[in-house]
């Protein structure tokens, strides 16, 4: 700093670190003398800038620093990251002038403020070291601390000086500009600060000299505030009676002090009750560093129950640090709502900081309209909604980037569908990701068999496996080698990025004992109940659900199930050997086949099975859109075209239930979207063969079929399911059960199914048992799937206070 161009910008990036510069400052020859004008001042700041702050200081020097109050910073916070505009300004305005009956308290609150500050500090030898010097600095005077309480302090302002200088030299030199005094500040912020000199610096002396003057002295202050923490209670610092150890004696019942000091008084160790309250803090200082004060304004966050909200702030903090969070409460637990209240206070904190982009929701098709109405009817956020489906069309990153470039925060439904990274739709979400703020992953199976199924959807936000995240090796690759083999404990990652509780973590954390000693939780300013668990298995027999008016030994079953047999699935296996030609399996796009192999055929029959079990309806359902694509195949494949290919594959392992499926291929087969291969690729004649065995076996069974549907249909008494869930209902009705207590009847009954079609089924049953007499009268009906239009009223009039 001996030339007047030595320094230039000082950015922390491109250009100087601040820290390099005073550094710099307080090794240069003849200054004695260095000021600072901060808005605050941390302790991380004054770490930094050792062991050239210890030479200095030693050697004579001295250090005036004139800050402000921790009132600013936490007004900063809250212009920064918190949104409540209103409640801004009015801090803002009250932050102008301090009345003078005001300064006493707000001197006390900042020196509270340097108490928590080293309370959070590791109690490491270094630091022990650091602040046992920071301490002699003040005591000796070497250290000038000034509160500046006059009005709002925002400053920053370093200056060095000489005693002499010359006519080349300049005698003085500072640097104002935007970094406070803090680990950031100085180093890894982006900030803008810059040099001045000669009559500049000048100026800058006099503005500094007129504040100084009006600040009050708060090296005392800094002292009680050493004297008061563990830095002065450590070991090898005994105390005496007249220095007994210091505790937070106002926190703790009457009498504890007293005995926590006996207990620690000579032995020069810290207070049992320091060293507790330290390793608690230390497990839950995440929970307690909450944003809960800036959300009670936002619509969803008003509307969560409080185990809710801890999970929106719990997310809020693991997304801040990580710029994701995977939120894998188990089902029934509202990762619905919780995943609105991230959006709502992501969405709102980034326009605050001038991204005004949108909130982009992914979600599998049959969700899709349920997302839309939440996000914009219920709450208006105006969110876009988009398929599971469209995601994993090939390329189709290229869509995200360009039509969802202005997303500014991106929430996944079903996260899980990502856990393995080698499909279209993960390479084309891993592209996208990294172009929004925040994401934020729902799924309430975050994995199944593998630690690289967690791993795969955290990459998904989090691209570099070095990480931040405190794991050991801090290498998310290979952390997550040595949880595949059992070297260390997946939990170690988990719970840094992910929010999971079970019904039972609720109850042990929030719930409440009635008189009656039974456990309910507080709602809302009511107290709810939850129900006790009473498993029953209600048998019937599908050979008589597929019988005929001839009875069980006609049964259509064995014969359903022996044409599943049968198939081939050739349609959806183009990539196995028997029809795909060696000379093509390596080669681009054919290699795509590979996926659409064996486990195509188990996969495809296992949904078509669980349709069997689920109703008549829904199985035959199936089978006819099943035929339907086959015949279109076969079609198009006389014409020469092979339509089927990645995206097909995509498709069918999506997840997504089978009729959805197969009207996706289908609609890609009508609109030419697909994957068109070479005939000559593939053995053609064998390839029509099993085709051509697969269209009789569909067409053989269908025919089966479609009488036996139509007959069922008009006497739903047919179907023994149908007829044990008719008997059950009767029974919960009238309150004969035995699974009822005390004499209860059910008022109210949920049936789930899986499949819309099922839904139906039932609804068109209970409606003729209704009609025969075989059902109570004033027994009513509401059904809802994905495709309801009006779920939530569904969903109120089934509410336990409706009267409905």
């Amino acid at each position: 700093m001996s030339e007047e161009n030595n320094i230039g910008i000082i950015d922390n990036r491109r250009y100087s670190h601040l820290d390099e510069v005073l550094k710099s400052g307080l090794e240069t020859d003849g200054v004695d003398r260095i000021r600072i004008a901060v808005g605050y001042l941390y302790m991380s700041g004054l770490k930094r800038l050792r062991p050239e702050l210890d030479e200095f200081l030693d050697n004579g020097g001295s250090l005036q620093v004139l800050m402000g109050n921790p009132d600013q910073q936490g007004l900063d916070e809250l212009i920064e990251a918190h949104q409540n505009l209103r409640l801004t300004g009015t801090k803002f305005k009250q932050s102008q002038n301090v009345k003078w009956s005001e300064r006493p308290e707000i001197r006390a609150d900042t020196a509270n403020n340097y108490s928590s500050q080293l309370l959070y500090e590791d109690p490491t030898a270094e630091n022990q070291a650091f602040f046992t010097k920071l301490i002699d600095w003040l005591e000796q005077g070497r250290i000038q601390p000034k509160l500046y309480l006059q009005e709002r302090f925002h400053a920053k302002a370093y200056l060095f000086e000489k005693d002499e200088g010359d006519i080349f030299t300049p005698k003085d030199v500072g640097v104002v500009g935007s970094s406070n005094l803090s680990l950031s500040g100085l180093h890894s912020n982006t900030e803008l600060n810059a040099p001045v000199y000669n009559e500049k610096v000048t100026q800058l002396k006099e503005w500094f000299d007129d504040l100084w003057d009006d600040a009050v002295e708060f090296d005392a202050d800094l002292l009680d505030a050493f004297e008061d923490s563990w830095v002065s209670n450590n070991p090898g610092h005994v105390s005496t009676d007249d220095e007994p150890p210091a505790l937070p004696g106002e926190s703790l019942p009457d009498g504890t002090v007293e005995t926590l000091r006996n207990v620690s008084s000579g032995t020069g160790l810290p207070a049992p009750y320091l060293v507790y309250a330290k390793i608690l803090y230390e497990l839950y200082k995440e929970t307690l560093e909450t944003a809960e004060d800036y959300l009670q304004s936002f619509d969803v966050y008003e509307d969560l129950y409080e185990f809710q909200q801890w999970a929106v702030n719990r997310g809020i903090r693991i997304a801040n640090k990580y710029d994701g969070v995977l939120v894998s409460d188990v089902v029934g637990m509202g990762k619905t709502f919780v995943g609105l209240g991230l959006l709502e206070h992501f969405h709102a904190r980034n326009r605050l900081r001038g991204n005004k982009g949108k909130m982009l929701i992914i979600s599998p098709k049959h969700l899709q309209p349920m997302w839309e109405r939440m996000v914009n009817k219920r709450y208006n956020f105006n969110a876009e909604v988009i398929s599971l489906g469209m995601v994993s069309k090939e390329d189709f990153h290229e869509t995200l980037l360009e039509e969802h470039d202005d997303a500014s925060v991106c929430l996944v439904d079903e996260a899980h569908h990502f856990r393995n990274d080698d499909t279209h739709r993960y390479d084309n979400l891993q592209s996208f990701l990294p172009t929004v703020n925040q994401t934020i992953l729902l799924t309430a199976t975050p994995y199944t068999k593998s630690a690289w199924d967690v791993y795969n959807q955290i990459k998904l936000f989090h691209i570099e496996d070095l990480t931040q995240i405190p794991i050991t090796p801090p290498n998310l690759y290979d952390f997550t080698q040595m949880a595949e083999n059992d070297e260390t404990d997946l939990s170690n990652l988990l719970s840094h990025v992910m929010v999971r509780r079970t019904r039972q973590d609720i109850i042990d954390q929030y719930g409440e004992e009635d008189e009656d000693g039974q456990v309910y939780l507080q709602m809302g300013g009511e107290r709810r109940y939850l129900p006790d668990r009473h498993l029953q298995t209600v048998d019937y027999n599908l050979h008589e659900t597929y019988s005929t008016a001839d009875g069980v030994n006609d049964s259509l079953y064995d014969a359903i199930v022996e044409t599943l047999e049968d198939l081939t699935f050739a349609r959806y296996s183009l990539g196995q050997e028997e029809y795909l030609k060696t000379g093509y399996a390596n080669q681009d796009p054919y290699q795509n086949l590979s996926s659409m192999g064996r486990s195509i055929r188990g996969l495809m029959k296992s949904n078509l099975l669980k349709r069997l079990e689920s109703s008549v309806h829904a199985f035959y359902t199936s089978l006819n859109r099943m035929l339907r694509s086959y015949r279109m195949f076969r079609n198009l494949l006389d014409e020469g075209t092979v339509a089927v290919g990645s995206d097909v594959s995509e498709l069918i392992n999506s997840g997504e239930q089978i009729d959805y499926v197969l009207e996706e291929i289908d609609a890609m087969v009508e609109e030419g979207e697909y994957a068109a291969y070479q005939t000559e690729a593939f053995h053609l004649d064998d390839l029509k063969r099993d085709l051509e065995t697969d269209i009789q076996l569909l067409s053989d069974l269908q025919a089966t079929l479609e009488p036996f549907h139509q007959e069922i249909q008009d006497d739903y008494a047919m179907d023994d399911k149908v007829e044990q869930l008719r008997g059950l209902l009767g029974n919960l009705r009238v309150g004969t059960h035995d699974i009822l207590q005390r004499g209860d009847r059910a008022e109210k009954l949920i049936v789930f199914t899986q499949f819309t079609d099922t839904v139906k089924y039932l609804e068109a049953a209970f409606e003729q048992f209704q009609n025969r007499g075989l059902l109570s009268g004033d027994v009513r009906f509401a059904s809802a799937t994905s495709d309801t239009s009006n779920v939530e009223k569904i969903i109120q009039r089934f509410a336990p206070e409706s009267v409905s």
